[in-house]
């Protein structure tokens, strides 16, 4: 009996995680943001930390030093509540086929330098054969099966994701460029 083609090629891209990127788009620039004066500073970290809190926890706030840290977030279906923290449908079907996690470092600038920079780390859960999902969280992740002895570090890094700091640098100049505070 033949396997029909299609079908090896689904489980092929199971297996690998969908892992080809073909060709990359160009990245699009950066927000500009005019910050002029400690008012406005004061009041683009305000927005900056209002906009990341809707995606992430925040996990540490130092208004004098101007960085927001935000808490590890497993997504997308997890017990932390409903935080949207991807930016593009291909890496909502990647979490929901990989259990990740993703945390933003967010600096706002106070010294007349950059105004707004947007770090936002991605990784990825590599378990052993047996072992099960941290509590609360879901995946159909199906390439789990490592031998215990070569897994060595929990959180594998996958860089940084562009797509979703792009979002957010987005989202926080439209609240700061509308007025809000």
């Amino acid at each position: 009996m033949r396997t029909p083609v299609f079908a090896v090629l689904i489980a092929v891209s199971i297996v690998t995680g969908c892992a080809s990127r073909g060709r990359q788009a160009p990245e699009p620039a950066r927000e500009q943001i005019a910050v002029a004066g400690k008012a406005d500073a004061d009041r683009l970290w305000s927005v900056a930390l209002k906009t990341v809190s809707v995606r992430f926890p925040v996990k540490s706030a130092q208004e004098a030093a101007g960085t927001i840290e935000t808490d590890y977030l497993i997504g997308p279906l997890s017990e932390t509540g409903f935080k949207v923290n991807v930016a593009t449908g291909r890496d909502l079907a990647y979490d929901m086929l990989h259990t990740t996690r993703r945390r933003a470092l967010v600096t706002v600038g106070r010294d007349g330098g950059t105004p707004l920079a947007v770090c936002v780390y991605r990784q990825r859960l590599v378990r052993p054969v047996q072992e099960a999902l941290p509590a609360g969280t879901y995946s159909l992740d199906l390439t789990r099966g490592r031998d215990s002895a070569l897994v060595k570090q929990r959180w594998v890094d996958e860089g940084r994701d562009g797509a979703l700091e792009r979002l957010i640098e987005r989202e926080i100049a439209a609240r700061y460029r509308a007025g809000a505070s």
